[in-house]
């Protein structure tokens, strides 16, 4: 370069031409003839308001926008921090450093590549790295120093930057390279032409005697600093020519010279990888220096010029998603600009960040890798995260990779800075795990489309025994792509769905093929693909890590297999309580038909199943240690305490106080709390199983219990929206605490006893203090009703649960939400922390359980149910056809006269609650937990509308007797009237704090009854939505309610305790009345004539009203009935049964005529003879339906 002339207070030619190549060395692009007319006038000290007003721009665009962009790009060109002020002294200081440079003698200067030095001069950052390496040659004297990291992180300028800064110190430089671009490998000669130059023009020949022999001779007299770039090419590399195989002898031997002679030379090796040659291992002076990301600051001062459009969040994205590595982020950025439109958002919502140079790089590293070290590196992107050398050792189906095989292959991944070590585990950086999986993805794909068994043996898509979180990763990030891909392929999905069922047979005639995950692999692909699994012959098979838990095998066949890791459904009922154990990994539930069960949470197996029971639980809990569980059974009159380790009942406690809501016993175990629906609450001695104490001052029915931790307190919440605090030494009531406007659901104390949270329908959590009973704070979020709450074993958090299928997680020392679990589908009713407060089990009303990990607020586990039953039935207006709920998001509409199902309905967004005909029966309404009501058209079985103002369960819906308007009722006493044309919401009712069972109207659809939990009825005026009459019942839960469809005077109600009384409407008297058994579930007739009950024992009794005379008795179910409904003739009663039956019975003979079953999940599922699941796992399986 010629000199440049310095010309003070103007810039000349070369000065402008030299800022011009500086600026487009960094930027691509030259300096815009504004910034070169900013910088004259600063050089004349103009202000950026006089630049404007002579240039015709405005003062705030030159002075916000043009001049700090300008300022930024032009200190990374000249290497220090410029502005207007100081940009003349810093531009002849760099004219200063290239005249001197320029001025120097051939033998000053740089050997072989020193202009690639002062291509540092675009060099910003790295100070700490700068100094550490100053600190290791200059004052440390180390003569061989080895600085290794990913492609493009910055090796090459770090060094050249250093070059620069140490030049002095050294007589000559001398760089080498073997490649000329850092991702394509060229010919070698360069370098010996290279070398010859440098060793006074000795010829190739002379190169492995004399010039190794004068080279090391004059490192002894000359002070010199060598730098082999790309030295990665020198190990590694299959095939080298001869002229290769020479060099890489010269510098291994100057890399010996190096280390073992003295001398005053410095030796720097430039690597993507750690060199792993033994001499490097072997000497400690040796210092290393791993180059990582630069930092965010670095990175963000570098690119802060470009010319892209992000936020300041997109921008961070982006820094991290290259992991700060500059070429990467240059690279990404010039195709934002180019193909994105400058906008960062568009490309980050692409997703495709591995391309180009980039995509060459992580290839160059692939390439390199032994067979070994792939396999190891597909796994860990299978995984999606970190993981332990243990956990991929589980994996291997080869028994040849032992622990200290994939020790050694881990070490050298980690040499090639393709993983990282995160404590005792290891992972992928995200463009490493991108590009990994990219390249698995065409693997699978071409294994797949071929019926090739190469990566489906090897490798699993779903690793079933990891956190639900990584399946849910692998699903999206493997399946779901996978399958688009071989759709695409076929061009169908039928045809798709074919090809893997002939790959199935395919794979079970292959015998010597069998050991591996090939089998496991289709199968979840068919399982995601929503392929029929039914019919397929899966016997005599290995099958390997298959998530079998929400798809149907009816009348297929494991008989004969072998199943490792594979997960399958459960059939536990509606979950009363969670309890963990004492290693964490041991999670108990008791469900309402009283089973006890217990998972093993390392594999998801169910290990304990005991039935308790044969009645229904109202309500259930644990003790504190686990060791016992307590039930308490509505009509009943009774609770039970069962041992958890033998299921068997230690002890019974009969109660006459009214139906029994809720329970608590205190940490000691000495004391037993009970609740009714009568208002009182008892307290039991455990040991001598006698009531000890009865407390009464709640005006409504309990809801929830809870003692403090030390047994000195009761807490109680109820109907009345009030929360009492009793003694329990002397039964008196020390604190009423008010301040909720609806029931309190529940209860619990925190560790300490300080505190008390409550939770209620009102959808707030208020925390008390329990010292003075002032409200600390009042929770609001959840959208619906609080069902269940738990403080953390360590106090510092409080979970909520709602209807609204949430948890949340809040500070107890804030009062914040911190933490948001919404993927629940169906109300949360119970909670259970781990001791450490680590994990969270959740348990909702879709029958399921997720555990989670709060740390990482990450689903670890999901254990999930199939037990489908109906809980509302609802016959057709001409009686030929029955709808019915089953616990799902779906619900089902029969043909009764051919037993068969004639459509599913399945659009629901939550758990169908509730199923009714409009008069013409032409609709079918459905209500669902979310609150959410649903029209159908029965002609084409279409949603009509969907009716959105309930929060909470919808518990009951009717139609007028005339169509036009829809009554809707929900949990927490909220009533609804409905345009049924329009979908409008006319009328809301006024609410009562009681939760709401049932309403109906009469015959001419002018009067509405609703009854409440507390045994009020209420009757309505339609027109008005005025309460006209409230009949009240304290302390007798009305199960049904009736108007005769041919006599609007008389009420008819049926209570829980038997009692079934006749009202006169007009009089508000009563003026017959009867009793019948205890009732757990009834129905009347639609005229009132006669009355179905059932009292828990699976046995229905049919009653006279007119007569007030008990009928018959009709065969018994096999389980606890759940539902009856009469059809319009009274000739047929629908009843149906917690086994997923559904029988009519002929009232005339009492004969059950018809019994309309949807198949079991596993319905016909042969098992003999299957190896892998234990006997509780067997069990389960039988009762969806398999058998062996």
């Amino acid at each position: 370069m010629n000199k440049l002339i310095n010309q003070v207070n103007d810039l000349n030619v070369e000065e402008l031409s030299l800022l011009d190549k500086l600026v487009f060395s960094i930027k691509g692009a030259y300096l815009s003839d504004l910034q070169k007319t900013i910088l004259r006038y600063s050089l004349d000290n103009y202000t950026y308001d006089e630049i404007a007003e002579k240039e015709g721009y405005s003062e705030k665009y030159l002075k916000r926008d043009v001049g700090p962009k300008l300022w930024k790009i032009l200190s990374i060109a000249l290497g220090e921090k410029v502005g207007k002020k100081n940009f003349r002294e810093a531009l002849d200081r760099k004219i200063k450093e290239i005249n001197k440079i320029s001025n120097l003698d051939d033998n000053e200067k740089f050997k072989n590549t020193s202009q690639k030095v002062l291509s540092a001069s675009g060099f910003w950052g790295r100070t700490q790295e700068l100094a550490k390496l100053q600190q290791w040659i200059l004052n440390d004297s180390s003569n061989l120093v080895v600085i290794f990291g990913m492609a493009g992180i910055g090796k090459t300028v770090l060094v050249q930057k250093l070059a620069q800064q140490i030049d002095d110190y050294f007589e000559q430089i001398i760089w080498f390279s073997p490649v000329q671009n850092i991702f394509q490998e060229t010919n070698f000669d360069n370098f010996y032409n290279n070398l010859s130059d440098s060793f006074h023009n000795l010829c190739f020949e002379e190169i492995e005697n004399k010039t190794c022999k004068d080279f090391f001779h004059y490192l002894l007299n000359h002070k010199i600093l060598i730098v082999i770039d790309d030295f990665d090419f020198f190990y590694r590399t299959n095939d080298l020519s001869c002229h290769q195989e020479k060099g890489v002898k010269f510098v291994l031997n100057l890399i010996e010279y190096m280390e073992n002679s003295w001398h005053q030379s410095c030796l720097i090796l430039l690597s993507r990888e750690k060199p792993k040659f033994s001499s490097l291992k072997k000497n400690n002076s040796i210092r290393w220096l791993e180059l990582k990301g630069m930092k965010k600051s670095e990175v963000e001062t570098i690119f802060s010029y470009e010319n892209v459009i992000g936020s300041k969040n997109e921008w961070e994205q982006l820094i991290n998603i290259y992991e700060n590595n500059p070429k990467f982020l240059s690279i990404a950025l010039s195709k934002i600009s180019s193909v994105f439109n400058k906008n960062i958002f568009s490309f980050i919502e692409k997703g495709f960040f591995v391309f180009g140079e980039i995509n060459a790089c992580y290839r160059w590293y692939h390439m390199r890798l032994t067979e070994e070290e792939k396999e190891i590196m597909y796994w860990l992107a299978i995984f999606q995260e970190d993981i332990s050398i243990k956990t991929i050792q589980q994996y291997f189906i080869s028994s040849k990779n032992s622990l200290a095989t994939i020790m050694e292959v881990i070490e050298t991944l980690q040499d090639l800075s393709l993983i990282y070590l995160n404590g005792d585990r290891f992972g992928l950086s995200f463009l490493t795990q991108k590009y990994f999986s990219e390249y698995l993805l065409q693997l699978f794909f071409d294994d797949l489309s071929q019926q090739n068994y190469n990566i489906i043996k090897s490798h699993s898509l779903l690793t079933l025994t990891l956190s639900y979180h990584i399946q849910e990763c692998q699903i999206n990030n493997f399946i779901k792509p996978l399958i688009e891909r071989l759709i695409n392929f076929f061009g169908k999905k039928e045809l798709l769905k074919n090809h893997l069922n002939n790959f199935i047979l395919k794979t079970k005639k292959e015998g010597h093929l069998l050991r591996g995950y090939a089998v496991g692999n289709i199968l979840n692909l068919m399982a995601y693909l929503e392929q029929d699994l039914s019919h397929l012959d899966l016997s005599h098979l290995t099958i390997l890590q298959v998530n079998f838990q929400t798809y149907k095998l009816h009348h297929s066949s494991l008989a004969n297999s072998v199943l490792i890791n594979s997960i399958f459904s459960e059939d536990f009922a509606f979950i009363k309580a969670l309890k963990f154990g004492s290693t964490n990994q041991f999670l108990m539930a008791v469900t309402q038909d009283s089973r006890l069960i217990g998972w093993d949470l390392k594999n998801s197996q169910q290990i304990v199943h005991f039935d308790c029971y044969q009645s229904l639980a109202q309500s259930g809990i644990f003790n504190d240690t686990g060791e016992m569980v307590i039930l308490a059974y509505k009509n009943k009159n009774c609770l039970r305490i069962f041992n958890t380790k033998t299921g068997q009942c230690q002890k019974t406690f009969e109660t006459e106080t009214g139906s029994l809501t809720s329970l608590a016993i205190s940490s000691d175990n000495q004391f037993l709390a009970s609740g009714s629906n009568n208002s009182t609450i008892e307290i039991w001695s455990v040991s001598s199983g006698r009531c000890v104490k009865v407390l009464q001052g709640h005006t409504s029915g309990i809801n929830c219990l809870s003692f403090s931790p030390d047994g000195q307190f009761l807490a109680t919440g109820s109907h009345d929206s009030t929360v009492r605090i009793w003694s329990v030494s002397s039964g008196r009531c020390v604190k009423v605490l008010q301040g909720h406007t609806s029931g309190i659901n529940c209860l619990s104390f925190s560790p300490d006893g300080q505190f008390l949270a409550s939770g209620s329908h009102d959808s707030t959590v208020r925390i008390w203090s329990v010292s003075t009973g002032q409200c600390l704070e009042h929770l609001q979020g959840h959208t619906s009703g609080i069902n269940c709450l738990s403080f953390s074993p360590d106090g510092q958090f409080l979970a909520t649960g709602s209807h609204d299928s949430t948890v949340r997680i809040w500070s107890v020392s804030t009062g914040q939400c911190f933490k948001y679990l919404p993927t629940h589908v169906g109300g949360v009713h119970s909670l259970s922390f781990t001791s450490d407060s680590q994990f969270l089990a959740v348990s909702n009303s879709k029958f399921s359980v997720k555990i989670w990990s709060l740390n990482e607020s990450r689903c670890y586990r999901v254990l999930h149910s199939n037990k489908e039953w109906s809980s509302s039935l609802a016959f057709s207006p001409d009686n030929q056809f029955l709808a019915s709920n089953s616990q799902t998001l779906s619900f089902n509409l029969w043909n009764c006269n051919k037993e068969q199902i004639v459509q599913t309905f399945e659009k629901n967004t939550d758990v169908v609650k509730t199923v009714s005909f409009n008069p013409k029966g032409n609709i079918l309404v459905s209500g669902s937990n979310n609150g959410e009501i649903r029209l159908w058209s029965l002609d084409s079985f279409n949603c009509l509308k969907i009716l959105r103002g309930h929060i909470n369960p919808i518990c009951s819906t009717i139609f007028s007797p005339t169509g036009h308007l829809l009554a809707s009722s929900c949990s927490e006493g909220q009533i609804q009237l409905w345009d049924v044309a329009t979908g409008e919401c006319l009328k809301s009712l006024s609410r009562y704090s009681e939760q709401l069972q049932g309403i109906t109207f009469n015959s001419t659809g002018k009067l509405l009854v609703s009854n409440y939990s507390d045994g009020t009825i209420k009757l309505w005026d339609v027109a008005t939505g005025e309460c006209l009459k409230s009949l009240s019942r304290i302390g007798k839960e009305i199960k049904t309610i009736c108007i005769p469809s041919q006599d609007d005077q008389h009420l008819i109600y049926v209570t829980d305790n038997g009692d079934l009384e006749i009202w006169d409407i007009q009089l508000n008297q009563c003026i017959h009345s009867f009793s019948v058994d205890l009732i757990e579930v009834a129905s009347f007739s639609q005229d009132g004539q006669f009355l179905a009950t059932d009292s828990n024992n699976n046995v229905i009794k049919l009653w006279n009203v007119n007569t007030r005379q008990y009928i018959k008795s009709l065969p018994t179910h096999k389980s606890f009935i759940c539902a009856m409904t009469f059809s319009s003739d009274n000739k047929i009663l629908s009843s149906s049964s917690l086994d997923g039956e559904i029988k009519l019975w002929d009232l005339e003979t009492g004969n059950c005529q018809r019994t309309l079953k949807n198949p079991k999940f596993y319905q016909n599922l042969n098992i003999a003879n299957i190896e892998g699941l234990n006997n509780t796992q067997v069990l389960t399986l039988k009762s969806l339906g398999a058998f062996s």
